[in-house]
């Protein structure tokens, strides 16, 4: 096993070192190397207030060439609202991280760290003691008592009543006591960090075993509710037909040649802050640019339909925008999950306000530079940096977004469907989390089997929804092929993805690496054979050994629970009845595979399989043209191809009446 390469002076080696912003403000990013033209201008001058057939196609236009021909320039400290770079209204800032080495890249705006509540909120620790930091000078401690009797019910589940005891002391001697019961909830290992009242800032909180939170201070939204106010004032419009230039295709040049330096500059920006391959990440520009072009392409194939009718009269139905959209990024894949997600609701003629993972916020706004470079309207696409439980809440509880797009993990797409439900009844696309089967039959082609199969669940470090992290192999072809599939992990080069021929990097933080080793544990200690990898490698970065698990069995952790990490189980099956059932014993369905040459066998298992994707003798094919989301808990709606816009939509009926001619 290769050992990850040193990692000094990768942002100096990859070309792309990025600079902190050090003024209060700073304009948006301009491209340095090419200036839009007059015809550019004119053609983008009329996006103003609709977005009209041609606008949206030439505006998706412009965007294409700008992604594959702009050296943008981030300005990573601020939020993109309404075309504009400002600071987040609570002045704060968070980390990003790169996994290549540990080390911070830069720091990003932090919009609406707070909640939507109307009560107190109190920070609960059991027998242990806060100290907060606070705009002026002095400290405060809190010591609470509450209820120990917690353990008859799981961490992050249940409630309990409690009496806290809150001692103040403060320079000015100001000293209370007061004595508060409420309702805790118990939210389990988590550092956190707390925006309270009376002047405080942030608290820094140990790692405790029993938290609690009890609501306490009413603080708006204000970065969000600025992001959804500037979307709003551009109302969905009808779409109706321009008199000219429907069917027109993008004009042919900005479509065509890609230049390298704009490709090459968001790649490596997406591996700095991601750890994806460099290879990988220039692969899906792409990609991004294929899906630019679908978009452009379906923003006129968006049409209602004629009815016949029995009454006297003409019925006929209309598509239409469903409003302001507020899309949620994934950080396993943020630069495509962006263009993906923003250039599909552009298509349908949405506004949005954009949330990415706060681990990997920068290609977000470096695409958020790109689009205000093309000329993009005010208000039409905006950006706002953040943490789930605050920006996301904020977004997800706003009467005024209309629909949600959710990419991440099963727990917070039930919390997003939950506020939906609790605020507007927001339309809801959610693509989850998955455990997916790949079934080798024993006529399979080993020599084609073994690779697809290793890049199934080894790809981007095993971090993909899709990742075929139950790998079934028939009885008897099973030893041969848990021997190459070992010999497979062991030759696989891990280190700085950077370097060339390279083919895992890092997992994207600490936390998941973790994370990881601790199924892997599982495993070993639940009787799966661990044959090779299963250690961190090296101190420096968040790099992991590609793991292989042979003898597993369907209940253990590691063939139950998405691991999201560079771990192959291999399980034992004898017939394809009993491999399908198995396949679907799970409450995921987002993907699958198999890998036969009996057409029947792939047909039965394809039609029987409950997963929104099967591959029959490949894996990790993806189009823009090809509709992707889950059956079960893996999700709700589709993204991509005609229904994933049709998400974006809502239908319209018309009934005209018409009197008959006498």
């Amino acid at each position: 096993m290769r050992g990850h390469d040193d990692n000094i002076g990768v942002y100096e080696e990859a070309g792309a070192p990025i600079a902190s912003r050090t003024t209060p403000r700073q304009h948006a990013p301009t491209c340095p190397r090419r200036r839009r033209s007059s015809t550019l201008r004119m053609i983008l001058f009329h996006l103003r207030f609709t977005l009209t057939f041609r606008q949206t196609i030439r505006l998706l236009s412009c965007i294409l060439f700008l992604v594959k021909g702009c050296n943008a320039v981030v300005t990573p400290l601020v939020l993109f609202i309404d075309n504009e770079w400002v600071d987040a209204e609570s002045g704060k800032t968070f980390e990003t991280v790169s996994p290549i080495d540990g080390k911070v890249i830069t720091r990003v705006a932090e919009g609406d760290k707070c909640n939507q509540c109307n009560k107190e909120r109190v920070i609960y620790l059991e027998n242990a003691f806060l100290w907060d930091k606070f705009f002026g000078a002095g400290i405060e401690s809190e010591i609470a008592i509450g209820n120990k009797n917690v353990s008859d019910f799981e961490i992050g589940r249940g409630s309990k009543i409690g009496v806290e005891i809150r001692a103040r002391i403060r320079t000015d001697n100001d000293i209370g006591i007061g004595i508060q019961s409420g309702t805790r909830i118990n939210i389990g290992l988590k550092t956190g960090t707390w925006i309270g009242i009376e002047g405080v800032t942030e608290t820094d909180m140990e790692r405790r075993t029993e938290v609690g939170i009890e609501n306490r201070a009413d603080i708006d939204t204000a970065d969000i509710e600025k992001a959804v106010a500037a979307a709003r004032r551009l109302p969905p419009q009808v779409r109706v037909a321009p008199a000219d230039g429907v069917g027109a295709r993008p004009p042919a040049a900005p479509v065509r040649g890609p230049h390298r330096e704009g490709r090459g500059y968001l790649s490596t920006l997406e591996t700095t802050d991601n750890g994806m391959l460099y290879a990988m990440s220039r692969l899906m520009m792409q990609g991004i640019a294929g899906t630019v072009r679908y978009a452009a392409g379906l923003a006129d194939k968006v049409h209602g339909d004629t009815i016949p009718s029995d009454f006297e009269g003409f019925t006929y139905t209309l598509r239409q925008p469903v409003g302001v959209c507020g899309l949620i990024l994934p950080w396993n894949g943020p630069m495509s999950m962006f263009v993906s997600k923003v250039a599909t609701a552009l298509a349908a003629g949405c506004t949005m306000v954009v949330k990415p993972a706060e681990q990997t916020p920068l290609t977000a706004l470096a695409l958020a530079a790109l689009l205000a470079e093309a000329g993009v309207p005010r208000g039409v696409v905006n950006v706002v940096n953040g943490y789930g439980p605050t920006a996301g809440a904020a977004l997800t509880h706003h009467p005024h977004v209309a629909k949600v797009s959710f990419t991440g993990s099963l727990e917070v797409g039930k919390i997003i469907q939950q506020a939906a439900g609790a605020s507007n009844l927001k339309r809801v696309t959610l693509e989850l989390g998955g455990k997916s089967p790949l079934v080798i039959c024993d006529d399979a082609d080993l020599n084609v089997a073994v690779p697809y199969a290793a890049e199934g669940v080894f790809a981007h470090q095993g971090q993909v929804c899709v990742a075929a992290s139950r790998l079934f192999v028939q009885s008897k072809i099973y030893d041969e092929f848990v021997k190459r599939a070992v010999e497979y992990a062991k030759n696989r080069k891990v280190g700085n993805p950077f370097t060339e021929g390279n083919q895992n990097g890092p997992q994207v933080d600490e936390e998941m690496m973790n994370k990881v080793l601790g199924y892997i544990e599982k495993g070993k200690a639940e009787g799966a054979k661990l044959l090779t990898g299963g250690q961190r490698i090296g101190t420096t970065g968040y790099y992991l050994e590609p793991t292989v698990f042979a003898d597993v069995t369907d209940n253990m952790t590691i063939a139950k629970e998405e691991i999201f990490g560079p771990v192959q189980s291999i399980l034992k099956f004898e017939t394809l009845d009993e491999v399908i059932d198995r396949a679907n014993d799970t409450n995921y369905g987002l993907a699958a595979g198999i890998f036969t040459t009996n057409v029947q066998t792939a047909l039965q298992f394809s039609n029987l399989v409950e997963a929104g994707i099967v591959w029959v003798n490949n894996y990790f094919t993806f189009e823009p043209r090809i509709p992707f989301g889950g059956f079960k808990d893996s999700g709700l709606g589709r993204e991509n191809g005609l229904e994933g816009i049709l998400q974006y939509l809502e239908t319209k009926t018309v009934n005209i009446a018409v009197p008959k001619l006498t």
